[in-house]
């Protein structure tokens, strides 16, 4: 009786699309930390040089943390469904 169960689509398992795997996403976050020190760094250079143009570090900073906390949390939710 269970073997009938299985094959039902209510129980199949969610298809994950490609670019949201976990590698993709670990790559992810390893190219937005390396953005995000990028940014980091263009600061000092921007006050000395342009400081009306200090806000494409701050935002390039603050986009890529952003994403970086987003894309480890979606990472810790999967891994908690399917621990469970």
């Amino acid at each position: 009786m269970t073997e009938k169960w299985k094959d039902h689509p209510f129980f199949r398992k969610n298809l994950i699309p490609w670019y949201d795997s976990t590698k993709v996403c670990w790559f992810l976050v390893v190219v937005m930390l390396g953005i995000f020190f990028f940014a980091l760094a263009g600061i000092a250079p921007a006050l000395e040089m342009a400081p009306d143009c200090l806000w494409v570090p701050l935002i390039l900073s603050v986009m890529s943390f952003f994403l970086t906390i987003k894309i480890l949390l979606r990472i810790k939710r999967r891994r908690d469904e399917s621990s469970r």
